[in-house]
């Protein structure tokens, strides 16, 4: 699998402070992969980083479920600033328990937990490869 022809960032956001090791091996993971990634604690985090990145993010990968903020809620924000940003979104829970995942437009992906470092780089690399 090739990483992106160009500088990618991924954002890799848990739920929980419990997450901190998950999130640290999603960071491994992509940047293994040739990705370029920063991680948020949360959404609030994201969102403050979001905005001094001056679209320079790719794509942005979140739990549904954090404090504070919800995924969707996240992705929501962002994407009213940044419209191409493409996001996964990722949960142990089934995605038919999510609000109305149509809200966020038809490009919604999701990668169940847990996943392989396998299927997350997967999806990441098809994500960014749809236009």
């Amino acid at each position: 699998m090739r990483p992106s022809f160009c500088l990618v960032r991924a954002w890799v956001s848990s739920s929980v402070p419990v997450r901190e090791p998950l999130r640290r091996i999603a960071l491994r993971i992509l940047e293994a992969a040739g990705y370029t990634v920063v991680c948020a604690a949360n959404g609030v985090e994201a969102v403050a980083w979001l905005a001094d990145a001056e679209g320079q993010v790719d794509l942005l990968l979140t739990d549904v479920v954090m404090p504070g903020m919800s995924g969707h809620e996240l992705a929501a924000i962002v994407t009213r600033t940044y419209p191409t940003l493409k996001v996964v979104f990722t949960s142990g829970y089934l995605p038919e328990a999510f609000p109305a995942r149509g809200q966020l437009g038809p490009e919604v992906h999701f990668l169940a937990k847990p996943y392989s470092p396998s299927s997350l780089t997967a999806k990441v690399r098809d994500v960014l490869d749809r236009t």
